[in-house]
C-alpha cells in the first residue's frame, strides 16, 4: 500500500513540473513573440492522436479505435472480476 501511495505521489509531482513548464513556456512565447510548442502535451482528434513531446509533434493515426475494443473488453473482465469477489466476500462475510 505503501508503495502504491509514493507512485502516486511521484507522479503527481511530475505532473506539477510539466505543467509548470508548459506554463512558463506559454509566458516566454508572449514575451518574446515566438511561437513554442508546448513541453508535454496530449491531443485527441476523432481517432488521431496528437502528441507533443519536447516541441516535436508526433501523430498516431487510429490508434484509439484499435484499443477501444480491447479497453472495453478489459473494463468488462475487470467488473467481472470485482463482482466475484464481492460474490466470495459476500459468502465468508454475510453481514457484508
Amino acid at each position: 500500500m505503501r508503495s502504491i501511495s509514493i507512485n502516486i505521489t511521484v507522479l503527481a509531482m511530475i505532473i506539477l513540473v510539466i505543467s509548470a513548464l508548459n506554463i512558463s513556456n506559454a509566458g516566454i512565447s508572449q514575451l518574446t513573440g515566438e511561437e513554442r510548442k508546448a513541453v508535454l502535451a496530449v491531443k485527441l482528434e476523432g481517432n488521431d492522436l496528437h502528441l507533443q513531446f519536447l516541441g516535436e509533434e508526433y501523430q498516431y493515426l487510429e490508434p484509439v479505435a484499435n484499443c477501444t475494443g480491447y479497453i472495453k473488453d478489459l473494463g468488462l473482465q475487470i467488473k467481472d472480476y470485482l463482482y466475484s469477489i464481492g460474490q466470495i466476500l459476500k459468502a465468508v462475510v454475510p453481514s457484508i
